[in-house]
């Protein structure tokens, strides 16, 4: 298991500061909480006319404030989307584990469509002890909405650098890396598995009914045959410590 925050789980009514349209379905979220967290950890809110409430990654950790971003892909962020500031969310927080941090290296950080958001606060804190490559995978150059990163970009429509996924951007250019994170859909996630031969965490993307392991609704397995809760034991594992192959 990789780094856990110190803090404890809570149940808090947190005040939204501002939900703002960054692309179409994608939205950006900032809360009033001086929140103490690990690149890598999600909240589980509680949406209004929802039954089970939504996880959704962290992307920033400020002083008083965090920030999420979610795209729309059902009703539960549709609702979402539709929350103003000044209102209250009941969330559960934080929540699993987050990634554990190396220094002095070259790393290479590759994120694809909605799993670009949990690697921003991760880039962040890296990019002070280490060399950092920022590779993202998008559907369309309309969801490019991480300018600030300056991430290579790769797109499977419309194209303005290159064209195809991130495994075809890493065959057609040379980069150098000794260590690797990475976070989207589970395909590329098998991909990468795959193909990186460095060290490295992934961050799994997944459905999950409670946040804390009690439903036992988000199993995983791993290549020794163990069976891993995502929301408690992950979402963060070491790179080939899962058998994604079961997915």
């Amino acid at each position: 298991m990789l780094n856990q925050s110190n803090q404890k789980i809570t149940c808090q009514q947190i005040r939204i500061i501002s939900n703002e349209r960054l692309a179409k379905d994608i939205y950006k979220m900032a809360l009033a909480s001086s929140l103490q967290a690990l690149p890598g950890q999600f909240i589980n809110i509680k949406i209004k006319d929802v039954y089970l409430r939504r996880p959704i990654s962290i992307s920033k950790i400020e002083k008083d404030y965090f920030e999420i971003i979610y795209k729309i892909v059902g009703k539960g962020t549709r609702i979402l989307s539709t929350y103003q500031k000044d209102d209250y969310l009941d969330i559960l927080l934080p929540l699993g584990n987050g990634f554990e941090l190396v220094k002095n290296k070259q790393v290479l950080v590759i994120g694809g469509g909605i799993g670009i958001p949990p690697l921003l606060e991760l880039i962040k804190q890296l990019s002070t002890n280490n060399k950092v490559t920022f590779l993202i995978g998008l559907n369309d150059i309309e969801e490019h909405i991480y300018q600030e990163y300056q991430p290579l970009v790769t797109t499977i429509n419309k194209s303005v650098s290159f064209q195809g996924n991130v495994i075809d951007y890493l065959n057609n250019h040379h980069l150098e890396y000794d260590y690797a994170y990475a976070c989207g859909p589970m395909p590329m996630l098998k991909a990468l598995q795959n193909y990186l031969k460095v060290e490295g965490q992934i961050s799994i993307e997944e459905r999950m009914g409670c946040g804390f392991g009690a439903c036992v609704g988000c199993t995983c397995q791993t290549k020794q045959h163990q069976y891993k809760r995502i929301c408690v034991d992950g979402p963060v594992f070491r790179i080939g410590e899962l058998d994604l192959d079961e997915y």
